[in-house]
C-alpha cells in the first residue's frame, strides 16, 4: 500500500514537471524550436547544436525498458525533474508577474519605452534562468546515463522532422556530431 502510494506520488510529480516543460516549451526559447523567418528576413535564430547530444526526460521514460535503466538510475533521474521542479516553479510565477507588468505597459496608446524595456528586460532574465535550470536538468540526465544507453537512446529518438522517417543522421552514434 505505501509503495503503491509512492509510485502514485512519483508519477504526479513527473507528470507535473512534464506539464510544466511542455508549458514552457511553448513559448519561444534558444532551447525551443524558433519559430521559421519569412523568406528575405534573415536567417533567424536556431536551435542550439549542444541540444543534439542531450535528451528530454520523457524520451528516457519512454525507452527505459529498452536502455535496460537500472533503479538506481531511475531514482537518479527523479531525483533531478524534483529538484528541476522546485526550481522552476518559483521561476516561472515571477515571469508570469512580470510579463503582466509588461502587458500594462505597452497596451497604453503611448509607451513609454525605456519603462517598458526595463520591465521586459526583467522577463528575458528570468526566461534565461528557466532556460539555465532546463538545461541543467538534461545534462543531469545525460550524467545519469552510461555511454552505452546514450549511443541507444540516440539511435532511438524520433526525428524532428516530424515525417516519421526515423532519427536524422546527426542523431546516430558516429556521425560526427
Amino acid at each position: 500500500m505505501i509503495k503503491t502510494l509512492h509510485a502514485i506520488s512519483r508519477a504526479t510529480t513527473l507528470a507535473l514537471v512534464l506539464a510544466a516543460a511542455v508549458a514552457c516549451a511553448g513559448a519561444p526559447t534558444a532551447l525551443a524550436e524558433p519559430p521559421r523567418t519569412p523568406p528575405g528576413m534573415g536567417t533567424g535564430f536556431r536551435r542550439p547544436m549542444f541540444l543534439e547530444h542531450l535528451f528530454r526526460p520523457e524520451l528516457v521514460m519512454r525507452y527505459q525498458t529498452e536502455l535496460g535503466l537500472t533503479q538506481e538510475q531511475k531514482e537518479s533521474i527523479t531525483a533531478a525533474i524534483k529538484r528541476a521542479q522546485e526550481r522552476l516553479v518559483p521561476l516561472q510565477w515571477d515571469v508570469e508577474a512580470k510579463a503582466q507588468a509588461v502587458e500594462k505597459l505597452v497596451d497604453r496608446d503611448k509607451v513609454d519605452v525605456d519603462q517598458a524595456l526595463a520591465a521586459a528586460s526583467e522577463v528575458i532574465a528570468l526566461e534565461g534562468k528557466i532556460k539555465q535550470e532546463h538545461l541543467r536538468l538534461l545534462l543531469e540526465i545525460k550524467n545519469a546515463l552510461t555511454t552505452e544507453q546514450q549511443q541507444k537512446l540516440a539511435e532511438l529518438r524520433p526525428d524532428r522532422r516530424g515525417d516519421g522517417r526515423g532519427p536524422r543522421p546527426l542523431d546516430r552514434p558516429g556521425s560526427g556530431r
